[in-house]
């Protein structure tokens, strides 16, 4: 769920970042979210903003799914007027947040593997042998790991 949440930033980030340097506004480029688990509130998003009634960032506080630091940082973009910049800019920290993730996760499944195998070949040296045998069998090779 985690990583889910993580890409459904990254790509409403990307959507924002490529349609606002095409030359919408951003409540057009939010009629037009991609992102699925957004695309609801998209929508009202783009009416608020069309309305007056808040600005982008304002939204993104109320929203529990967002941190202060996309908040803090689009807040910035509507002052500066750098949209362009700041979604480009955070579309890249959530690739660079899925990938550590993914490589951390992936360098964890090798040594629990490791884990898992050592607990099978000492059930399987205590069943088919006798005790002092398979003791002996398990710190041979520990001993050469």
């Amino acid at each position: 769920m985690f990583f889910n949440t993580l890409n459904n930033k990254r790509a409403l980030y990307y959507h924002l970042w490529s349609t606002i340097k095409a030359g919408l506004t951003i409540s057009e480029a939010l009629l037009h979210c991609p992102a699925v688990s957004y695309k609801s509130k998209c929508v009202d998003w783009a009416k608020d903003i069309r309305t007056g009634k808040n600005t982008f960032s304002g939204i993104l506080q109320q929203d529990k799914s967002f941190n202060s630091y996309d908040c803090y940082i689009i807040e910035m973009a509507e002052k500066t007027g750098t949209f362009v910049e700041v979604f480009e800019n955070l579309n890249q920290y959530y690739n660079h947040k899925i990938q550590a993730q993914t490589q951390l996760i992936s360098k964890m499944i090798y040594p629990c593997f490791l884990i898992i195998m050592m607990g099978i070949l000492y059930n399987a040296f205590l069943l088919f042998s006798n005790f002092s045998m398979s003791k002996m069998l398990v710190n041979l090779f520990l001993f050469y790991l």
